[in-house]
Order: C-alpha cells, then sequence, then structure tokens
C-alpha cells in the first residue's frame, strides 16, 4: 500500500502519541505502507521556518523518518505537462515518481540538512532546490483561465435554481481543464483526435485535477464556501496523491469532502483517525 500524506499528516505525526507512532512505526517496519513525498510538502514546511525555525526542524526530521527515500513524486506541472504530451504521443500515463538527477538533487539537499543542522546555508541551498520545481506556470495558468467558466456555469445553475446534483456539473464540464492545459502544452489537436474525454478517464492526474477543481468550483459558487488560501495547495496535493498512492491522507474536512463525491475518484481518502484505524497493528 503507498499513502501520500497531506502535509498537515506530518504535523500531526509530530505531536502524535508514542503509542500511535509505535503503532505507526511497526506498521511500516513489517513491510506496511510506503509514504511517499513531494516537492509541495517541502515547500509548505520551508515556508514555515521564518515563523517557528525549532518546529520546522522537528517537522523535517520527521518527514524524513517516515517516507521513502526514493519515492519523490514531481512537481504537479511537470507531471500534467508529460501526461498530456504521452496521450498526444498515443501514450498512457508516465512514471510519476522523480528520478535521476531531479531526485539526487532532492535527495542531496535533504541529506545536506539531515547531516549539516548547523550550517547556516543549508535551508538557503534547499530553498534554492525546491524553487527550481516550483514554478508552476502552465497549470496556474489553465486554472486562471477556465476558473471563470466554471463558476459562471455552476451560477447559472444557481441563479436558475436548477437542483442540478455536482455529478452533472461534473458530467458537462470535467473536459474543461483538460482542453484548455491541452491547449498549454500545444498538443490539443491531438488530444482531440483521441478524445479529451478520454484522456480525463485514462490519466489520473488529469482526472483527479478535473474532480477536485470542479467540486471546488462548486462548492464556492453553488454552497457559498468561502475561497481558502489552502484552496490551490488542495488541488495540488490531491492530483500528486491521485497519480501515485493508494490513500490520500488529510486532516482537511472541506477537501475530503469535496475529494468523496467526485465520481469515480482517483484514489482513496482517509483523515487522521482513519490512518490509525486501518493500522492492523
Amino acid at each position: 500500500m503507498t499513502l501520500y500524506f497531506d502535509t498537515n499528516v506530518f504535523d500531526r505525526l509530530l505531536e502524535g502519541s508514542p503509542s500511535d507512532l509505535r503503532r505507526l512505526a511497526s506498521w511500516k517496519a513489517s513491510g506496511g505502507p510506503v509514504i511517499v513525498l513531494s516537492v509541495l510538502n517541502l515547500e509548505e514546511v520551508m515556508q514555515a521556518e521564518p515563523r517557528d525555525p525549532e518546529k520546522f526542524r522537528r517537522l523535517m526530521r520527521t518527514i524524513l523518518h517516515w517516507f521513502n527515500g526514493e519515492m519523490v513524486v514531481k512537481p504537479i506541472d511537470q507531471l500534467l505537462s508529460e501526461n498530456v504530451m504521452s496521450y498526444a504521443d498515443g501514450q498512457g500515463a508516465v512514471q510519476p515518481i522523480l528520478s535521476g538527477e531531479q531526485l539526487t538533487t532532492i535527495q542531496k539537499g535533504m541529506n545536506q540538512f539531515l547531516l549539516d543542522r548547523s550550517d547556516p546555508g543549508v535551508l538557503e541551498r534547499l530553498t534554492a532546490i525546491l524553487e527550481t520545481y516550483a514554478q508552476n506556470r502552465s497549470y496556474k495558468e489553465a486554472i486562471e483561465a477556465v476558473s471563470p467558466e466554471l463558476r459562471m456555469a455552476a451560477r447559472e445553475d444557481r441563479h436558475r435554481r436548477a437542483a442540478r446534483s455536482f455529478e452533472a456539473f461534473f458530467r458537462d464540464s470535467s473536459t474543461k481543464f483538460a482542453e484548455t492545459f491541452a491547449r498549454k502544452c500545444g498538443v490539443f489537436e491531438r488530444c482531440a483526435a483521441r478524445g479529451v474525454g478520454r484522456m480525463v478517464q485514462e490519466i489520473g492526474s488529469v482526472r483527479a485535477l478535473s474532480g477536485i477543481l470542479c467540486s471546488t468550483v462548486y462548492s464556492h459558487a453553488v454552497e457559498g464556501r468561502e475561497v481558502q488560501t489552502s484552496d490551490s495547495r488542495d488541488l495540488q496535493h490531491f492530483t500528486l496523491a491521485s497519480s501515485v498512492a493508494d490513500v490520500f491522507v488529510t486532516k482537511e474536512r472541506s477537501l475530503s469532502y469535496r475529494v468523496r463525491r467526485i465520481p469515480v475518484p482517483s484514489v482513496t481518502i482517509w483523515d487522521g483517525d482513519g490512518l490509525l484505524a486501518n493500522c492492523p497493528i
């Protein structure tokens, strides 16, 4: 079983009870779950450093302790771009895990921090490594381009007082992000020739991002949920988890709600209690 942790779960592990941590550690050591990491996890931890340097160091050590050092998922822009290009070329989903020089760069930066904590340049070097992969320009541009259209469609339903379910909204809107992102990648015609709807169905990262984006926009426009600064990170975490893991673990209840109603979800979702409840030890 492969698990992807939202960054808030590492926070919970940091403050977890000794008995709970022993159970999880025994499960992992006995051939239990493989825990993957993302560049996004590291970015979020680095942002906490100026506010509480000591907690940051404890949290980074917690992450290094729990995750499998060979399992770092690609940044979302890279993952989506490679998958869309692969589909345009008549292929399936790409390998979502970093390898080669990219993986080595991340590992060196993390090990440098772990082994040389007194070096004042460690944080700067690790930050530089992360910034290399943190641009996500095409992804952000596609989100910005398609979100107004999705919001308008959802609001039209609300103003007409149409009792349309989220499932119907998803069915009518799920290809909009995929079409926009394919255009950003310059391969829309080739993707359209194979079928954009088919791409959403067959490529896990595209399906996950399309689903959580529709669900999030629907929660704003129809259900009256306030826009949160964490929404963009939520989209990324769920998409990355869906591309690589069997289970996505998060403490964010709103995210769990938005994920669970997506038709044919790409990954099982647990909260922190669910992690312990499913621990067989």
